[in-house]
């Protein structure tokens, strides 16, 4: 099935993105988790407030706590992941087969190119 309006590929690319982005996001909450450990630990330390066995089950806490939240977010990476492909084996539904060529004009037919990173060469009408 060709997706002649472009309908279904412009959501299925809007439906990439927006996974792309929620993956990003998900990677950015482990970064902040991380970093907030770090600089809990530079204040608490720093402070003098607390003594050796609270800190150290502050860190047991912290590590309890970083292993459970990166088990979440491996999870959910890996459902964003897989949704990506579904969605990509879907997009790849609606593209014309790659061997198929198009007939714009009676003498000039435009055959697939393989990439889609460097243009087709341009096609030669017949000189009468």
């Amino acid at each position: 099935m060709f997706d002649e309006s472009f309908q279904l590929s412009k959501t299925y690319f809007r439906a990439l993105q927006t996974l792309r982005l929620g993956s990003n996001m998900v990677d950015d909450a482990l970064q902040d988790w991380t970093s907030l450990r770090h600089e809990w630990e530079a204040v608490v330390d720093s402070s003098g407030m607390f003594n050796e066995d609270d800190l150290e089950a502050a860190a047991k806490n912290w590590d309890t706590a970083t292993e459970l939240v990166e088990a979440r977010i491996h999870r959910v990476q890996g459902r964003i992941a897989r949704k990506i492909e579904d969605i990509k084996s879907l997009r790849d539904g609606v593209r014309p087969p790659p061997t198929e060529t198009k007939v714009i004009y009676p003498m000039l037919t435009l055959l697939p190119y393989p990439s889609y990173s460097t243009p087709p060469p341009f096609a030669k009408l017949p000189r009468a």
